[in-house]
């Protein structure tokens, strides 16, 4: 399962119109959570100005998230992904707006939040790829894939795993091979730098 996920400001409407591209074969919003607007443009000037009283300024946070193809029910995957996601980051009452996409056979969604909660306190997405990563390790493990996406950063995903509890899914990563790949590497050290 494959997620991504970037930090913004949210104006003007460059968001709106990359969720809404027409270069996609489908284009569906998905209802909404605390929002009034009729359409994705609204709903995201709605959640820029609920989030002017907070103490960040990138108060928005689009992420998408697009199953494997080995997952039979990408519309479960999905759910699933998005209720441990939800959870990992405290965002189950966090306002939202979203699309879900269809292009060259393959179903994924988009969703914007906003980071700010009603008292200006900013929602926590430190280490969000390990943790983003961990939510899905485990939708992987529980709708059957055979093996886990490939990560540079297995190692890690298996001791946060572990961490949580789910000793099921690090062994399962662990029995596939994943952890033995080769240790990331940068391309320059810090003294070459």
């Amino acid at each position: 399962m494959i997620s991504g996920a970037m930090r913004g400001q949210g104006e003007g409407d460059a968001l709106a119109r990359h969720l809404m591209k027409p270069e996609n074969d489908e284009v569906v919003v998905i209802p909404a959570r605390g929002l009034g607007s009729p359409d994705i443009r609204g709903q995201i000037q709605e959640l820029r100005a609920l989030s002017l009283g907070g103490r960040t300024d990138r108060p928005i946070y689009h992420l998408h998230v697009d199953p494997e193809d080995a997952i039979a029910d990408n519309a479960g995957a999905r759910a699933r992904w998005w209720a441990l996601f939800e959870a990992e980051f405290g965002l189950a009452s966090q306002p939202y707006c979203g699309v879900e996409h269809y292009k060259k056979e393959r179903r994924h969604e988009h969703r914007v939040y906003s980071l700010v909660r009603p008292s200006g306190a900013v929602v926590d997405v430190g280490y969000d790829y390990l943790r983003r990563e961990r939510c899905a390790r485990v939708v992987e493990f529980e709708f059957g894939m055979p093996v886990p996406t490939p990560s540079k950063h297995a190692r890690a995903i298996v001791k946060a795993l572990r961490e949580a509890g789910r000793d099921d899914v690090a062994a399962w990563m662990e029995a596939s091979g994943t952890t033995e790949a080769a240790r990331p590497v940068a391309r320059l050290s810090p003294q070459e730098r």
